[in-house]
């Protein structure tokens, strides 16, 4: 009697485990350590992001301040006032066409004056040959300017009386730079002229392309170098027969010259 009692208290007491049971606590273990784990990777990715969050907060906020203090103490500080525009050039190009042409004003910011702007736009005038453009703190800008020096007229006319006066002639230097000037210097009177080169249209700014015009300028550089000049200086060139040139000097002698 008592052993049959011990053994139905220890029957009572014992766990009970068979193969579904510990197959289904396996699969609960399981769950429990992935919901684990999903929500310790759902931690750290949002520390991540806070982290990248802040440090993009911190940027912007950097990045905004520093604008702020450039345009309180550049940009709208009084003190960098443009309040002097220095301009030199050694020909013939005046202080207002430049300064009109390259936008510039007294009494605007220094700092907001585009520099390569400048230069480009006061390089393209067919008078410039080189331009240097510098900004002096506080409030000057310095341009200088070299320009071309012209060698002839050039003319589409047969014949011309006044290149000072006459519409259709340009002033031309030995890289074949057409220029028309607003202010004529004196010594532009006594350059030679260029007559009947029809084979092209001349405009401010352009560079010649016809073999006539090319001819009669490389007819002028060699003249200049030559000891001949003194005896034989050049007055007009005539390229209107199209197959040579005709020189005449200042004596009105008249030589024919073939391209080849």
């Amino acid at each position: 009697m008592r052993s049959s009692s011990s053994t139905r208290k220890r029957s009572r007491n014992q766990r009970v485990s068979n193969p579904r049971q510990r197959k289904q606590q396996h699969l609960l273990d399981v769950k429990v350590r992935a919901r684990k784990a999903t929500q310790h990777r759902n931690r750290r990715i949002m520390v991540f992001i806070s982290k990248i969050l802040l440090a993009a907060a911190i940027c912007s906020g950097s990045i905004f301040g520093a604008r702020v203090a450039m345009r309180r103490f550049f940009f709208e500080n009084p003190d960098y006032r443009l309040a002097m525009i220095d301009m030199q050039t050694d020909g013939s190009l005046l202080r207002d066409q430049v300064l009109k042409t390259a936008g510039l004003r007294e009494g605007e910011n220094i700092f907001r004056i585009n520099l390569a702007q400048v230069h480009r736009v006061l390089q393209q005038l067919p008078q410039v040959d080189e331009v240097e453009v510098v900004r002096k703190l506080p409030g000057e800008i310095d341009i200088r300017i070299v320009e071309r020096k012209p060698i002839a007229w050039i003319t589409s006319e047969k014949e011309i009386s006044d290149p000072f006066q006459s519409e259709v002639a340009f002033l031309i230097d030995a890289r074949g730079v057409l220029m028309k000037e607003r202010k004529l210097l004196p010594e532009y009177l006594g350059l030679p002229l260029i007559t009947g080169c029809t084979s092209e249209s001349l405009e401010p700014g352009k560079i010649v392309q016809s073999v006539e015009a090319k001819a009669a300028l490389e007819l002028l550089r060699l003249s200049a170098a030559s000891f001949m000049q003194t005896r034989f200086q050049i007055r007009e060139i005539d390229l209107s027969k199209g197959y040579c040139l005709v020189v005449t000097d200042k004596n009105h002698t008249r030589v024919t010259v073939g391209f080849d």
